[in-house]
């Protein structure tokens, strides 16, 4: 598990590279800009402001979107086509550990949904103060590591991009949906208090709305515990799968 920090620099800034050209991999980011720009322009056109807070939805909405379903796909997709094409052997010299591999995967794509996390921000109209941005900051922070983890998992255990997408999509709409449609549904709700990206999109509404937040034992328990719960099966599978970028 030995590995070097510039080995790991050249790496991610390559695989940055290669993620911003990987259409399929950043479309989550794409789209979660594109939804909170539209979101916010038909909302305040329709009635639906009377009853919303928009900017707190539009937010929610755009933060749920990009650190669920893009962080899982921007992770387990390029992981599974390095595998399935065989990329990364044309393109780097055949001197990268695996761990190495993995972390140089995962930094470029925090760092892109780390940065959309902040973009729509002003998109969505919302203005924090420096204590709510950067309440924000560790909870949007904390949902994208999660999802991370899980695509990470993902794309070491499938060999063919078809695979990752068929496992991936079913893990992903229940996280995003779920916390989404909270208001519609006493059952949808208490559910949603069960899954991390509920609970933090329940704190980042508040502090969208000026509300202190507090974590119950519960909260602490459900995000912090699928925080490491995701690192933990991540690790496992790691460990026993491996990446083999070198013959």
């Amino acid at each position: 598990m030995k590995f070097k920090l510039k080995k790991i620099w050249v790496l991610s800034k390559l695989k940055f590279v290669l993620l911003m050209k990987n259409f399929q991999a950043i479309i989550g980011s794409g789209m979660a800009i594109i939804v909170v720009i539209t979101l916010k322009y038909l909302m305040e056109d329709s009635q639906a402001g009377a009853e919303i807070n928009i900017p707190a939805f539009v937010l929610n909405f755009g933060l749920t979107f990009n650190s669920i379903m893009s962080a899982i796909m921007i992770t387990s997709l390029p992981i599974t086509e390095d595998k399935e094409k065989n990329t990364l052997r044309s393109l780097v010299s055949s001197t990268y550990s695996s761990t190495e591999y993995i972390i140089s995967s995962i930094l470029p794509a925090f760092i892109i949904i780390f940065l959309v996390n902040q973009l729509i921000i002003p998109l969505s109209g919302v203005n924090f103060t420096f204590t709510s941005w950067l309440l924000y900051t560790v909870l949007a922070s904390i949902m994208a590591l999660t999802s991370l983890a899980i695509g990470s998992a993902v794309g070491i255990i499938s060999n063919k991009v078809q695979v990752t997408s068929m496992i991936t999509v079913p893990i992903m709409l229940p996280l995003v949906i779920i916390p989404s449609l909270k208001m519609v549904s006493p059952v949808v709700k208490k559910v949603s208090h069960f899954l991390y990206s509920g609970i933090i999109s329940d704190k980042v509404d508040r502090l969208v709305n000026n509300y202190s937040i507090s974590f119950s034992l519960l909260d602490w328990t459900v995000v912090l515990g699928q925080l490491f719960l995701c690192f933990g099966i991540f690790y496992v599978v790691f460990r026993k799968k491996g990446i083999e970028i070198t013959k």
